[in-house]
């Protein structure tokens, strides 16, 4: 029992953001005295933007303090889709972050040819102006523990955050997670930047390095802003779920298509409304319900979905509704089919779905019959031996020849 509580400990969302918090301060405190010490526009603008980052991860946890909230009449799926908001604002600021590196190191790089920036300056006169990165034996140690201790601190706690968060279903502990990784990828190209200058006597290394963290943290952003977005917005699960569901229902037996899909996500969970045509002797099989919802709920839960809404509704076979008439004429006082259009007496007009003559109605001739089949909508006319005058009714009018004279046999239980 003990040990079940220590491994809900570990897993708590709250515990890990805690953590999260305890290494931004660290981060804070040792960046920006290092890149103040050394002048390094990287250094401490990144320990800057981990002062953002101590504000995200109070704000991670309001989140998912909200998210676990129980659902309620107002809100039926709860408040999960909040999370997806942190993701939209963690890319904001990061792409905030992205142009400052950019605009620091790019004014570093600039100072290198004095010329070219006296230039530029005077088109751009509100560029930052330029500190010169000063290196010394003395600062090394600080810079190797104050980068490499970050770099190996955000990657360890970013796959921290983004196991528990995948674990527990919370999408902000993923963002933020996703953001930790992106930053210990930053910090390792920091790192390699200080190693080479001190190595080689190139302080001009750490001003392209910081123009290609400013391109690592806007890849970063980009990501949690297209999926905030998308969620937000109630954008599909994705088209290769879709399509599977789609193939999943097609190689269910008695199922003969798909008539609509709709898809999205609420928090980690995915929402199916999916309505499907069936033969008829299927219209209220159980077994069809049964098969289909655990082959669709068990490929969603193995892509990452914490909670499949499967809403599965049957339509029958279309039931193909179209008129048809027959050609009578009275033989030993019983109705059956004439022979040509010219023979009859009547048009008997049929109502039929799903193959099948479900009303009937019997109306005179009169001298235009084409009128007639025109103005109550006929598809086709039944005759035993259409004559060729007959077969010009094709023009306007199907014109089928039927295999009895038999009412009863093509389908007519009763003339009305």
């Amino acid at each position: 029992m003990g040990k079940l509580m220590q491994a809900r400990f570990w897993r708590d969302p709250f515990f890990v953001m805690g953590v999260v918090l305890v290494m931004y301060a660290f981060k804070v405190f040792g960046k920006i005295v290092v890149g103040e010490m050394i002048h390094s526009p990287v250094i401490s603008g990144d320990g800057f933007h981990n002062i953002s980052d101590l504000f995200e991860a109070m704000a991670v946890m309001l989140v998912v303090y909200l998210a676990r909230r129980s659902p309620n009449a107002e809100y039926p799926f709860g408040l999960k889709q909040i999370e997806y908001l942190t993701s939209l604002v963690i890319g904001a600021a990061l792409t905030v972050v992205a142009f400052n590196f950019f605009v620091d190191s790019f004014v570093g790089l600039l100072a290198q040819v004095p010329a070219a920036d006296a230039a530029v300056r005077q088109i751009i006169p509100a560029l930052p102006p330029f500190n010169p990165l000063v290196m010394s034996t003395d600062a090394l140690p600080w810079i190797l523990i104050v980068t490499g201790g970050s770099a190996l601190l955000s990657l360890f706690v970013s796959r921290y955050q983004i196991s528990v968060g995948k674990a527990t279903g919370h999408q902000s502990l993923i963002a933020d997670g996703s953001e930790t990784w992106s930053d210990g990828r930053i910090e390792l190209v920091v790192l390699a930047g200080v190693l080479c200058e001190y190595l080689f006597h190139a302080a001009w290394l750490e001003y392209p390095l910081g123009i290609y963290v400013s391109y690592l943290v806007v890849h970063t952003a980009w990501s949690l802003i297209k999926t905030g977005w998308s969620a937000l917005l109630l954008r599909t699960i994705g088209k290769e779920h879709e399509d599977e569901i789609t193939r999943i229902c097609l190689a269910t037996a008695g199922v003969v298509a798909v008539e609509s899909l709709k898809t999205f996500r609420v928090g980690h969970s995915a929402v199916c409304m999916l309505t499907v045509r069936v033969r008829g002797q299927f219209a209220k099989s159980e077994h069809i319900k049964y098969a289909l919802e655990n082959a669709i709920i068990g490929h969603l839960e193995k892509e990452d979905f914490k909670g499949v809404e499967l809403q599965l509704k049957f339509v029958g076979p279309d039931p193909e509704r179209h008129r048809i008439a027959l050609a009578v004429v009275a033989f030993e006082g019983q109705p059956i089919l004439a022979d040509t259009l010219e023979q009859c007496s009547h048009l008997l007009v049929c109502d039929m779905e799903n193959g099948a003559v479900v009303r009937t109605k019997l109306v005179e001739k009169g001298a235009d019959p084409i009128a007639i089949l025109q103005r109550k909508r006929v598809r086709s006319i039944y005759l035993y031996q259409p004559t060729e005058a007959c077969v010009k009714l094709a023009g306007l009018i199907e014109v089928t020849t039927a295999p009895t004279y038999s009412l009863s046999a093509l389908g007519v239980k009763s003339v009305v």
